[in-house]
């Protein structure tokens, strides 16, 4: 992950080695807290559009409420939840239940879900920890 460092909205890239496989954008004017995921090393105007390709997008402030998450034709793909009832609780760790639909790319989901939480964390205490278990 690789945070954009002048940016109003929350812009996160998902690399693998040098190269910017994705690029994470929160809606800032969202009350569900929409987060888009565009392909590649995506590039915005000043008024957020980008001609980046949609690959996904998943409304939720909170994964404790069961978020969907849509394909770029508005499909559901995924679906997460927050266990609030799972022994790493007690301990303070998130774990999530994430089911995928086959033909989609699970590892990029995940990674989608985790800078969420980096964003959705850093923007209420600073912190950017994440425990996922599959």
């Amino acid at each position: 992950m690789q945070e954009k460092v002048l940016s109003v909205a929350g812009n996160l890239k998902i690399k693998c080695g040098d190269e910017t496989v994705a690029t994470l954008r929160k809606n800032i004017l969202s009350i569900t807290g929409v987060t888009k995921l565009y392909k590649g090393k995506a590039k915005f105007s000043l008024t957020g559009k980008t001609d980046a390709p949609l690959m996904y997008e998943c409304s939720g402030v909170e994964f404790w409420f069961g978020t969907k998450i849509k394909d770029g034709a508005g499909r559901v793909v995924a679906y997460v939840r927050e266990k609030i009832l799972h022994a790493s609780a007690l301990i303070g760790l998130d774990t999530y239940s994430l089911v995928v639909e086959p033909g989609h790319d699970c590892a990029l989901i995940l990674a989608m879900l985790v800078c969420m939480d980096k964003l959705r964390r850093k923007n209420n205490t600073g912190l950017a920890t994440a425990a996922f278990y599959a």
